[in-house]
């Protein structure tokens, strides 16, 4: 290896210690990863019009995950996944989503990813079995 290469390489290994540390490596790999996507015209690989839609549970699952990774600020992440789950095509407003999950959203946990909710119930449920 050329002390150039060998320079280069280091300087490569210091820009991506340098993004993990500050959470950004993952955003930008995601984010050129889709970006490439676009690019080569695979993206309408991932929406297509033929693949059979999923049974509600698992619509019910893709909304939840889709939620909770625009709120952590996933957005990257978020797009490739509604593209890839046919999410936005077919979404339940928050009210069915928590009838059907039976969890109630208050003002409380209205700011928060249902699925936090739906966590949070869990957990209540468990403690009221143990009592």
């Amino acid at each position: 290896m050329s002390s150039s290469s060998a320079n280069a390489m280091m300087h490569f290994v210091v820009l991506k210690t340098s993004l993990e540390e500050r959470g950004q490596y993952g955003r930008l790999k995601a984010d050129l990863h889709y970006q490439l996507m676009l690019a080569l015209g695979l993206d309408k690989q991932l929406i297509d019009a033929n693949k059979p839609q999923p049974p509600l549970s698992i619509s019910m699952v893709n909304q939840l995950i889709l939620e909770y990774l625009n709120w952590s600020g996933y957005n990257f992440s978020g797009s490739v996944f509604s593209a890839e789950s046919s999410v936005s095509s077919n979404q339940l407003s928050r009210e069915e989503l928590c009838k059907q999950l039976n969890v109630k959203d208050s003002p409380s946990t209205s700011q928060l990813p249902l699925l936090l909710a739906v966590l949070t119930t869990v957990k209540e449920v468990k403690t009221k079995d143990k009592d």
